[in-house]
């Protein structure tokens, strides 16, 4: 399941597109012009978008080329028009995944919609602790334990993308010295604050203390199971 950002000013076509998508087991917000679309990112990144070519306020193709900018979410551009080859490779240039016409079937844009999740699907991290399930959005840089979003710093990100790649194996003071802050002088006391803030995060989510556990002298743990 994907949420996506629908960026339609047509009412009844965006609507049934949503219908369409809701039907594949996906969600949706409807936005009618490039301004709101704008908005709605800000507000909560989807994992795809679904963009009209011609929009009231905004070339649909700049508003591409400007979320392409900011952002690292699939775009598939939607268009009324007849498709000419300079047409998609322009879509293409501004940062489109795809370029499809209106007159084609929902279930073709689905099926497209589903081919771009698909190959992006590495950009998530799904690791299993008991019956609770950690997920790591690497595009997007948010951290969920079940629903339930942690809210960390960037140091506390990277100190989780730094222990999480290791899965089951101590992450030495160095490692982490050099994956977090970019440094190879240890500071053991400080990558101890970090992981104690970060292993108290996880606890108020949900999740047992020794989550990540110290190998004394030598590193931090972080014991699960990475899927």
């Amino acid at each position: 399941m994907a949420n996506v950002l629908i960026v339609e000013d047509e009412p009844d076509q965006a609507e049934l597109l949503s219908f369409s998508l809701g039907r594949a087991n996906h969600t949706t917000t409807i936005v009618p012009n490039g301004h709101e679309a704008l908005l709605a990112l800000a507000a909560e990144p989807p994992d795809i978008i679904v963009l009209d070519k011609m929009l009231p306020d905004v070339d649909g193709l700049d508003l591409c080329r400007t979320i392409s900018r900011d952002y690292d979410i699939p775009i598939v551009i939607l268009t009324a028009c007849v498709c000419s080859t300079q047409d998609i490779v322009h879509a293409f240039d501004v940062g489109a995944k795809d370029y499809v016409q209106k007159s084609h079937t929902h279930a073709e844009l689905i099926a497209r919609i589903n081919s771009i999740l698909n190959k992006d699907s590495a950009l998530e991290i799904r690791i299993h602790v008991h019956k609770l399930v950690l997920r790591i959005d690497l595009r997007r840089q948010r951290f969920f334990v079940a629903d339930t979003e942690v809210d960390v710093t960037p140091s506390e990100w990277r100190l989780l993308l730094c222990l999480t790649g290791n899965i089951g194996t101590t992450v030495s003071h160095k490692q982490i010295m050099l994956d977090v802050w970019d440094q190879y002088a240890v500071d053991a006391e400080m990558i101890k604050v970090h992981v104690s803030r970060l292993r108290t995060k996880l606890v108020h989510a949900g999740l047992t203390p020794n989550i990540i556990r110290s190998n004394y002298g030598r590193g931090y743990i972080f014991k699960a199971t990475a899927k």
